[in-house]
């Protein structure tokens, strides 16, 4: 009779947990072994057992029935303890000799205390059916797998399920917080000033007021693949000295919030960054919108000088609903173009994100309304912090205009005195009548344009820069000229880098007197060049 072990393991790596200190591969031995939270006693008399190299396991019982395992081993070489029950637990949890614990089905709740933990470096192991009904206190480095806290009341030590404190590392996983909708009642809370820190991954926190409370000088880690559903705040009081330790680790997450509440909100003092390198947040709305984006679009809110910030998050699908939500537009906003087709013309002054469904269906097209002797531009664009992404902008994909002629002067053209950092990513721009890209005030710094195509520029540059920035991974083709850089910003650097360049008259025109790309902090590398009249070319 076959079996896989990992039908018969829940919530523990799909491995056999082997925890006698000494394995011999060569002959029979007796073991203890862990599954489904209960303990297996494989015993010589009864199960007859082999571990070969290969590490499989084969066993036969007494009535010769055979059961073959291929496993994988995980190997606890430190002093493990099975508990069934709250006073077992917080006994083996003082033990300074035990590291690893592994928690039998059933409740565990002290009665007239808070189960804590004290001593660093314990790793707990539950399952599905381990309960907690009356929290926990952490003030020492733990990790904790696989188990349930549930609310039975709104009374409970210190309002939350899980309360860190006392600089403790935290990581929590395969974890289900039941809040049951008591008032007041959180999931995680990290103590104020405490340098704690909380990294959490594939868990579920639930009707609860706040899901994580962070709190000032304390560390947001790894938050990944987590479900906060019917909660006030999902991940709030991110306040001064907070720390995210790296924004692009809090991914994936899901937020279904209460009416009026918000998935993640943070205030002004706010850090990002590891301990050697740790910045405050100056820019809230991109901070916010990295967030939003990274987790599926959850609304996050700033407070404090960030007030203004808020990432709602709207669909549109014609260019009546894009006007009117633009027209409605506060900073921070992110607005998705479903596929079709969008008038051009659109003028984009708040600080918000312009998001197409697919670059390949989702189409900025000129408007057969006006007169031909009115210039047309794709995006017109007088704000900073803004980013465009995933879309095609097309001077001749209306239909009812006559095809022969590319009707958008620009397809992307920054108006006088805009402000800085903008991200152009992921856009296509072809048929267009002058420039595809036009930056052309000199004070503007950062703008990042990445893995844009620029195709059919019929008068003058694919992309035309002042100022400071980077274009990277881009394909520039059939234009007069491919890329025109002219940095005029103090301290700012132009950088060009692994972009294709292709059938242009000129591939990259660099505005400098004396040919010195360094003295006009212009930087080029790894880019191609193919079949342009001069490839790098100067001009003062």
């Amino acid at each position: 009779m076959e079996k896989n072990l990992k039908d018969n393991v829940d919530n523990i790596d799909n491995e056999l947990i082997i925890y006698d200190e000494k394995v011999n591969y060569e002959n029979n031995i007796s073991l203890q072994v862990l599954l489904k939270g209960e303990i297996l006693n494989l015993d010589k008399n009864s199960i007859k057992f082999t571990i070969n190299t290969e590490k499989n396991l084969s066993c036969t019982e007494n009535n010769d029935e055979e059961y073959s395992f291929n496993i994988k081993f995980r190997y606890i070489t430190k002093k493990t303890k099975v508990v069934s029950n709250a006073e077992e637990l917080q006994k083996a949890l003082d033990d300074k000799e035990v590291k690893n614990i592994f928690l039998q089905s059933g409740e565990y709740k002290l009665q007239n205390e808070v189960i804590t933990i004290a001593l660093k470096d314990k790793v707990i192991v539950g399952n599905k059916s381990t309960a907690f009904t009356g929290g926990i206190s952490i003030k020492a480095d733990t990790c904790l797998k696989g188990m349930t806290f549930i609310s039975q009341s709104s009374i409970i030590k210190n309002n939350s399920h899980i309360y860190i404190s006392n600089g403790a590392d935290v990581t929590l996983e395969d974890i289900n917080i039941q809040g049951n909708n008591f008032e007041n009642v959180n999931g995680i809370i990290l103590e104020r000033n405490s340098e704690s820190r909380i990294s959490i991954i594939n868990s579920s926190i639930n009707d609860l007021n706040v899901g994580i409370k962070v709190n000032e000088d304390n560390i947001l880690g790894e938050i990944k693949n987590n479900d906060f559903q019917n909660v006030r705040v999902g991940i709030g009081n991110l306040k001064k000295g907070a720390v995210v330790e790296d924004i692009n680790k809090i991914v994936n997450n899901n937020f279904i919030i209460k009416e009026q509440g918000e998935g993640i909100s943070f205030s002004s003092g706010v850090n990002i960054g590891k301990v050697d390198n740790v910045k405050i947040v100056t820019n809230g709305v991109r901070f916010a919108r990295t967030l939003s984006l990274n987790n599926n679009y959850g609304l996050v809110k700033g407070s404090g000088m960030f007030s203004d910030i808020e990432t709602k998050f709207f669909k549109v699908n014609n260019s009546d609903e894009l006007c009117e939500i633009l027209r409605l537009s506060s900073n921070g906003y992110i607005i998705k173009l479903l596929d079709g087709e969008y008038y051009g013309n659109i003028c984009i002054d708040k600080e918000i994100a312009l998001i197409g469904e697919s670059k390949e269906r989702t189409f900025i097209i000129p408007n057969e309304k006006y007169s031909d002797n009115v210039f047309q531009h794709g995006i017109n664009i007088s704000s900073g912090n803004i980013l465009i992404k995933n879309l095609t902008i097309d001077g001749k994909k209306n239909s009812k205009l006559d095809n022969t002629v590319s009707y958008f002067r620009d397809g992307i053209r920054y108006e006088d005195d805009v402000p800085n950092g903008n991200e152009l990513k992921g856009i296509c721009i072809r048929n267009i009548n002058r420039r595809g890209i036009s930056i052309w005030p000199e004070t503007v710094e950062n703008t990042y344009i990445e893995n844009c195509s620029i195709e059919n520029i019929d008068c003058k540059q694919g992309i035309y820069m002042n100022g400071s920035g980077k274009i990277k991974n881009c394909i520039i083709k059939n234009s007069k000229v491919g890329i025109e850089v002219n940095n005029k910003v103090e301290n700012g650097i132009i950088n060009i880098e692994d972009n294709l360049i292709c059938k242009n008259e000129r591939g990259i025109l660099i505005c400098t007197k004396d040919r010195n790309l360094e003295g006009a902090k212009i930087n080029l590398k790894n880019n191609f060049f193919e079949n342009n009249l001069f490839q790098i070319d100067y001009k003062w």
